[in-house]
């Protein structure tokens, strides 16, 4: 095992038990931990935290993602003559902390950020062997699919951020209340004009009929 490759094991094992430590702890019924950058990029500041759904996400995927990089030190080891083995450590480990990123992003912004790069990461994973054909076609199949999803995203928080205060999803989501009790106090209106509508109908129809009844017996 050469340096490259303790120096990647130990960098992601340390960084993942620093992320699993509040995991767990947000797990035992603590707090909800997070951290708050102002920036100067447009969207707001760059919210990332730790709830208890995030924390059950971080426990699953750093565990398996730790124990799927320790059991591929030895898995390719039979590649090191065909590739930078190194580099496929190094391109796991990125992913691993791209999705750490996304299930903790708390903002449009960084968790915009954080896909890019976990879409980037799944590609140069995905062809690693690039030597073969159907690989190639795989990774390119890939990076199209997920940057079709990336657009998405980007519509949908251009769309979800129209009435929003900035890019935060607590501004969102305050948004989004705003624009559904505006839309029930439309509803509202409208069903109250209604009622007023049918009991002028209601009284207007038994004289219409009691005036024709009275034509008729003329």
């Amino acid at each position: 095992m050469t340096f490259t490759t303790l120096a990647i094991l130990a960098t992601t094992a340390a960084l993942s038990a620093a992320a699993l430590v509040p995991a767990l702890r947000v797990l035992a019924g603590g707090s909800v931990e997070g951290v708050r950058l102002v920036t100067g990029v447009p969207g707001g500041a760059w919210v990332f935290a730790i709830d208890p759904l995030s924390a059950w996400f971080l426990l699953l995927m750093l565990g398996a993602g730790v124990a799927a990089l320790a059991y591929g030190t030895v898995y390719l080891a039979a590649e090191a003559g065909h590739g930078s083995v190194a580099f496929g450590r190094l391109v796991f480990s990125l992913l691993l902390a791209a999705l750490a990123l996304v299930v903790t992003a708390q903002s449009a912004v960084p968790f915009l950020a954080a896909w890019e790069l976990m879409a980037l990461g799944g590609y140069f994973a995905v062809v690693f062997d690039d030597r073969r054909d159907d690989v190639r076609r795989a990774g390119l199949v890939y990076l199209v699919a997920t940057h079709a999803g990336t657009l998405l995203l980007f519509l949908l928080f251009g769309t979800w951020g129209s009435r929003a205060a900035d890019l935060t999803f607590a501004a969102l989501a305050a948004g989004a209340r705003v624009k559904r009790l505006q839309g029930a106090k439309r509803i509202g209106k409208r069903g109250h004009r209604r009622p007023r509508h049918a009991a002028r109908q209601w009284q207007v129809e038994p004289w219409r009929r009691a005036r024709g009844m009275g034509a008729l017996r003329r």
